[in-house]
């Protein structure tokens, strides 16, 4: 168990949609046909600052437009790059997807613009470019707001259907959060789940299609799309924590689209100031925050404990330093895949389940103290049952010793201490 920490939280605002926006991404969607153009001299011309340290780039909309297009292959020799490794935490579950320093791809991948551009500003080197090139949109297909209805119910004033979609959800929230009665408020929040769904989806690449019970790629699938966003997103995200590193505040946890901060109070002035940076890029066009910041609540400053990866706890400290309210938890990987106590099902208002938060709140309390003993739960004298599928082979086999039957994705319960 670490120990807990003055914290801030930092989240880009809509992230991936901002990044569809930054990449301009629409002109893909709406394109007739792609252009495709040699970028090995443009590239090399921005890791080689990506080296140096200077991220003037990233504060830049066109420059930050024209690296997402880029697409590349590289000679990979210590380079920090996006891959895919097992998870120890979760055996057989999935595949744990960060950034690593890798010596070799078989075969070798391609990797974007934006997440090149992270690895030059992490290694302080430019990796060993094969190939690349840029894509440009040519021309809009026709007919594109008869085939797709968005088209005619968000373009009013906005750059596109899906960053219209984007500031509708946003609208939407606002109004669930000024709404009265119960009923407009879960009305608004469930439009506002719908908005981000059809948002998330084009980000995604998959954009008007769905292939449900698979993971093959549909009709529309459009890999350009979401590698773009993507790596976009892990760009701001590394070249907030670069510059904010200068400032002694250094990063406890990351998630895809923010990260959790050790921050003492006495530093957010610096904080703010590089966090306001950000701002003219405004993806959505109203002038709104590039990131949402929680650092405090009720007057008092928030404090974090991180327990895994993705798993943390933020709450506030009386003026004695006990555990005053927590104000956020995470579940990932946990929850989803742990069956709830016999003795305290349910989900709580914000939908997260009821045991966690009491976990949380243990967590917190022991975060601040040595002396602080766990109480009896009555959950306790169960076993913690998780929830498996068998989705490899070495896990069909290891599962089959103890199951028999059991067949490749086939779920299964377990019981563990």
């Amino acid at each position: 168990m670490s120990e807990a920490f003055p914290a801030a939280d930092v989240d880009i605002v809509s992230a991936y949609l901002a990044a569809f926006s930054a990449a301009d991404a629409q002109d893909y969607l709406e394109a007739s046909s792609l252009d495709f153009a040699d970028a090995v001299d443009d590239l090399r011309a921005v890791l080689a600052e990506a080296a140096r340290g200077d991220v003037s780039l990233v504060f830049d909309p066109e420059r930050v437009r024209r690296l997402a297009s880029i697409v590349a292959e590289i000679v990979p020799d210590r380079d920090v790059l996006p891959v895919a490794t097992a998870d120890d935490e979760l055996p057989g579950f999935h595949a744990r997807r960060e950034l690593h320093r890798a010596t070799n791809t078989r075969p070798r991948l391609p990797f974007t613009g934006p997440d090149l551009f992270v690895s030059a500003l992490r290694t302080e080197k430019e990796p060993e470019i094969v190939w690349a090139v840029s894509w440009r949109a040519i021309g809009k297909q026709p007919g594109l707001r008869q085939a797709a209805p968005i088209y005619g119910r968000a373009r009013a004033g906005l750059s596109g259907p899906v960053v219209g979609v984007a500031r509708l959800r946003n609208r939407q929230k606002a109004a669930a959060r000024s709404a009265n009665d119960p009923e407009t408020v879960a009305a608004e929040e469930r439009r506002a789940a719908a908005s981000r769904l059809v948002g998330l989806a084009a980000s995604y690449g998959l954009f008007g299609h769905t292939t449900p019970g698979t993971e093959k790629r549909g009709e529309w699938w459009a890999p350009l799309i979401s590698a773009a966003v993507t790596s976009t997103v892990r760009m701001w995200i590394a070249t907030g924590e670069h510059l904010l590193a200068e400032h002694g505040i250094t990063v406890a946890s990351r998630d895809t689209d923010g990260l959790l901060l050790r921050c003492r109070t006495e530093q957010w002035h610096d904080l703010d100031a590089v966090l306001a940076r950000f701002d003219p890029l405004d993806p959505f066009g109203d002038g709104s925050r590039f990131w949402k910041v929680l650092r405090e609540q009720e007057g008092r400053p928030i404090w974090a404990v991180v327990l895994r990866v993705k798993r943390y706890v933020l709450f506030t400290r009386n003026d004695d330093g006990s555990v005053r309210d927590v104000v956020e938890f995470s579940e990932h990987a946990l929850a989803g895949s742990v069956v709830d106590p016999p003795c305290l099902s349910g989900r709580l208002p914000s939908g997260k389940h009821c045991w966690a938060k009491e976990v949380a709140e243990d967590a917190a309390r022991r975060s601040i103290g040595s002396d602080y003993e766990l109480p009896d739960h009555e959950w306790d004298r169960f076993p913690m049952i998780e929830r498996h599928e068998a989705r490899s082979v070495d896990a069909v086999a290891d599962v089959g010793r103890s199951l028999r039957g059991i067949r490749p994705f086939g779920r299964y319960l377990r019981a563990c201490r």
